[in-house]
């Protein structure tokens, strides 16, 4: 919707899909997440919108790539290029954590760099808002070390074949 700058992208959910509970709480928990973070290395999503037959959010359209697309066109990049998105991923992720947010799908296919080089990570449909005071409790533990991936999933509650992805959530590592 709309041109160039002033563009957004209208992600839409039929009123159908309510009917079933586990989506309905899985989409307004996306809609909550996607709403509640404002930082230039987050996809904005600016409003929530009804209408009879659909309901969903706004979300700033962002020209450009995937982080996946831009491994897979260049292969190993540059380590200047690592650095400079792994500082703007650090910041994007600190403002997602700083509302409590954990991500829980953050994979180069989630993370979208603009044409004019900005990091933003996307997709909030796996985020979950983590309403306990200090998110950093449950992620970091300074005495635990894990000998096996077995070890790790007991702690974590984590089946291991979900571990033998491709790509673990940095929450979970």
């Amino acid at each position: 919707l709309g041109i160039g700058a002033l563009s957004v992208l209208l992600k839409v959910y039929s009123r159908e899909a309510l009917s079933d509970k586990d989506f309905a709480h899985a989409s307004s928990q996306e809609i909550r997440t996607a709403l509640s973070v404002d930082h230039p290395n987050v996809l904005r999503a600016s409003e929530s919108v009804m209408a009879e037959e659909w309901f969903g959010y706004t979300m700033e359209h962002v020209t450009g790539k995937s982080l996946r697309s831009v491994i897979d066109a260049f292969g190993v990049l540059p380590i200047e290029q690592v650095i400079y998105c792994a500082i703007q991923l650090s910041r994007g992720l600190q403002a997602i954590h700083g509302h409590n947010i954990v991500h829980n799908s953050l994979r180069p296919e989630t993370i979208l760099l603009s044409e004019e080089g900005i990091l933003k990570v996307a997709n909030f449909e796996s985020a979950f808002i983590d309403t306990r005071e200090e998110l950093s409790e449950k992620w970091i533990d300074s005495d635990r070390y894990f000998d096996t991936i077995e070890d790790f999933a007991e702690w974590n509650k984590v089946v291991p074949s979900v571990l033998d992805a491709a790509y673990i959530s940095p929450e979970y590592i």
